[in-house]
């Protein structure tokens, strides 16, 4: 059984290669790929994957948001789902690892690279870690300051 972030990357390489129309559809075609989802899971995906549906002359399909409108999003609901999803904090040497429940390191990396930190030179998202570069010559404070615009409780959180 694959996890939440493979099955997820297996949905958007489908929709990403082929135009599909229906949640129907994209289960024969995850199913194609070995992967067997429950309708409420697929619906659950689609969401978090901030899939939409739109119309052209040939008829409805399902559409990936752009970069822009994922860190739209990612702005407009990044401080209600912040709180909580740091469960620690740890630095070393130039990276910062932090740790997040299960299925939750994409979307907290994705909401630092939206912020676009002047510490961070970039994430890496496991399934619950995600390791932050820390840029060079910067301070772990100054790193824990620009995060705690996006994570308030992440000072608390912090491993020492």
């Amino acid at each position: 059984m694959k996890s939440k972030n493979d099955r997820q990357g297996v949905i958007r390489d489908i929709i990403s290669r082929e135009r599909v129309g229906s949640q129907e559809e994209l289960i024969q075609l995850l199913g194609k790929e070995g992967l067997t989802v429950a309708q409420a899971t697929l619906s659950r995906d689609l969401r978090e994957l901030g899939v939409t549906k739109s119309h052209d002359a040939r008829g409805y399909r399902f559409r990936l948001p752009t970069v822009a409108e994922s860190r739209e999003t990612i702005r407009i609901s990044g401080v209600k789902a912040s709180s909580g999803l740091v469960i620690s904090c740890e630095f070393s040497g130039n990276i910062c690892v932090l740790k997040t429940l299960p299925g939750h390191a994409s979307m907290l990396s994705a909401m630092i690279d939206g912020k676009e930190p002047e510490s961070v030179a970039g994430t890496l998202a496991g399934d619950d870690t995600v390791l932050v570069v820390v840029r060079a010559g910067t301070d772990a404070g100054d790193v824990l300051e620009e995060l705690s615009g996006l994570f308030p409780d992440i000072k608390r959180k912090l491993i020492e």
